[in-house]
């Protein structure tokens, strides 16, 4: 609690449900700013797309080496964002987690994604966390909307060296 007093730690969106709790004449406030003190957890390169994630009905993505951040657990993101050696990494293994509430809202949005089979092979950090991944991935693909299609790997190439998304909104009548 030190650290986000002080600035230094981005909180949960539970922290700030757990303060207008908390402080009864809040009247919600804590709540109403956490998505301002969100954004500025992510690089300043990623905030626009996480407004527009926000936003979207329905998101399409292809990874061919990791789970995309949207589906990470907290303990897969931290052993990702590690790597990068990071001097804010609790906060952006906080930003990162927290973009999973698209999934889970009353509408959620929709996901759909396309992994090779090496996402689920290649161990990121230890097995006991690829463990936790990937149970939290068959979790997500059990769930409706949502679609989680594997390509098994061949010796084929597929083609694809980079990761993709595309974004879908809902734009009203016509």
């Amino acid at each position: 609690m030190a650290k986000i007093e002080a600035g230094q730690r981005v909180p949960p969106l539970t922290f700030a449900e757990a303060c207008d709790r908390t402080f009864a004449h809040s009247q919600g406030r804590f709540v109403r700013l956490w998505p301002l003190v969100l954004r500025y957890a992510f690089p300043p390169w990623f905030r626009q797309y996480a407004e527009l994630e926000w936003t979207t009905a329905a998101l399409r993505m292809f990874h061919p080496q990791l789970l995309p951040g949207i589906v990470q657990t907290e303990e897969y993101a931290r052993a990702v964002l590690r790597s990068g050696r990071p001097t804010n990494l609790e906060e952006l293994v906080t930003a990162r987690v927290e973009r999973q509430r698209i999934l889970e809202r009353n509408d959620p949005t929709r996901l759909w994604i396309i992994l090779n089979e090496s996402v689920l092979r290649n161990t990121v950090g230890s097995e006991a966390i690829m463990r936790k991944q990937l149970s939290s991935l068959q979790d997500l693909a059990r769930t409706p909307p949502h679609v989680v299609q594997i390509i098994p790997d061949s010796d084929r190439h597929h083609g694809w060296g980079s990761p993709f998304g595309l974004l879908s909104f809902d734009e009203g009548a016509v």
